[in-house]
Formats: structure tokens, C-alpha cells, sequence
């Protein structure tokens, strides 16, 4: 499980071209998963972190169209509760 730091350019052009060269990219899930599920159905899970209100912008909507069609999962989270049980069902 990882957090692919993609936090956007707060820091102003520099930051942000220097995140760009690193491989910033924008849209992508808060966090990932790369690993089978239980029945090795999907090989990873991107997993994008989200207030109860909050809405996907439109590179996230983006990103997971792309997950998807690559064959991986794709959910949205919105509480503790959403994240322990995308957890369970992904790992046991």
C-alpha cells in the first residue's frame, strides 16, 4: 500500500515543474494497492480519499476510467468504515 505524495503544486511554478519531472501526475488515487485481491480477479486497487461531499475532479474521473481500463479497481473512500472494508475485502 502506497501514497503516491501527489498533493498537488502548492509550492508554487518550481515545485510544481519539479514535481511534474519526478512524475507528479494529476488526478492520480490517494492511495494504491498493488497486490492481487483474495481471487485474483484485479492486481491493484487505486483508492482516492474523499470528505462525504466531496466530488472527483475532472483528471481523477480521468485516472479512473484509465485504472479501469487497465484492469484495475477503483473506489472511492469517504469514512474510516468505507476504507476498513475495502481493506477486508481486498486482503481478508
Amino acid at each position: 500500500l502506497l501514497h503516491p505524495m501527489n498533493e498537488g503544486t502548492s509550492g508554487g511554478r518550481v515545485r510544481g515543474a519539479i514535481g511534474k519531472a519526478m512524475g507528479v501526475l494529476a488526478g492520480a488515487a490517494d492511495l494504491l494497492l498493488l497486490m492481487p485481491d483474495r481471487t485474483d480477479t484485479f492486481n491493484y486497487l487505486a483508492m482516492e480519499l474523499k470528505t462525504p461531499r466531496g466530488r472527483q475532479s475532472v483528471a481523477q474521473r480521468a485516472f479512473e476510467a484509465n485504472v479501469r481500463r487497465h484492469g484495475g479497481v477503483y473506489v472511492v473512500i469517504r469514512s474510516l468504515e468505507d476504507f476498513m472494508d475495502v481493506c477486508k475485502r481486498w486482503i481478508g
